[in-house]
């Protein structure tokens, strides 16, 4: 999204790369119920001023958007852990821990796809993982 800055009247172009995007459904970190997000797997673009900000970063939101500054939150996934495991209910799920550089407090995020409220087939988890793996490397 375009938009013009107008504190400093520059033009403020979103030249971020989505990687993958989707509906998935996250555990939430107070009331551990699971609610349904959408997902957008970013490339940060690498600008001297903001090289520390630089990297990959999966964002939620709490409806598909276009508009990128509406995020519910954001994982920065360099030097992150990501784990793929299957529940004993048959689920598969991804752990995500961010790097404690990242994420002081380390915070773990739980992250599934469901069919009865998205359109993920549990089959592409597997594909989230491996985006998310590559992407924590970056």
């Amino acid at each position: 999204s375009s938009g013009i800055n107008a504190e400093y009247g520059e033009a403020k172009i979103d030249t971020r790369e989505v990687v993958r995007e989707g509906w998935l459904v996250k555990q939430g970190h107070v009331v551990k119920n699971w609610k349904k997000r959408y997902f957008k797997l970013v490339k940060e673009p690498v600008t001297e001023k903001d090289k520390d900000k630089a990297g990959v970063s999966l964002y939620y939101y709490k409806a598909k958007t276009n508009d990128s500054s509406k995020f519910a939150g954001f994982i920065k996934l360099k030097g992150a852990e990501s784990k793929l495991y299957d529940t004993p209910r048959n689920e598969t799920v991804i752990m995500i821990t961010p790097s404690a550089q990242a994420d002081p407090k380390q915070k773990i995020f739980l992250l599934k796809a469901d069919p009865s409220v998205t359109n993920e087939p549990v089959e592409n988890m597997r594909e989230w993982a491996a985006a998310i793996a590559e992407c924590s490397k970056i």
